[in-house]
């Protein structure tokens, strides 16, 4: 016996219908006809399906921001310098040396 006529026999015998009947059961359960719903459906979920693909749009990461310069930072490191000596390192910080020892003495404006 075939695994078809296992299956129609099964089938026979679970739903105590005629050969004629298990062989149509068996058919629709293993045909791969679709039903005008069934194409409609799939349509449908084809229509949705969506796609991942790179976009083609380009970001520019390294495009870098102008630093403003703060003013005031600026001249009391100037005002700290004419005092110590040494050099100012953008308006951020003064490198000086005393006594053969490298200083840095950074100046932060905080937020209000």
């Amino acid at each position: 016996m075939t695994k078809k006529e296992k299956e129609i026999e099964q089938i026979m015998k679970s739903l105590d219908v005629s050969r004629q009947e298990a062989e149509e059961i068996w058919k629709d359960d293993n045909s791969d006809e679709m039903t005008p719903e069934q194409a409609e459906l799939d349509k449908k979920a084809k229509e949705n399906i969506k796609n991942y693909t790179q976009s083609e749009k380009k970001f520019n990461k390294g495009k870098k921001k102008e630093r403003k310069v703060n003013n005031e930072k600026l001249a009391i490191l100037q005002a700290i310098q004419k005092i110590i000596g040494g050099e100012i390192e953008k308006e951020i910080a003064l490198h000086f040396v005393q006594n053969d020892k490298n200083y840095t003495l950074k100046l932060i404006a905080h937020r209000k």
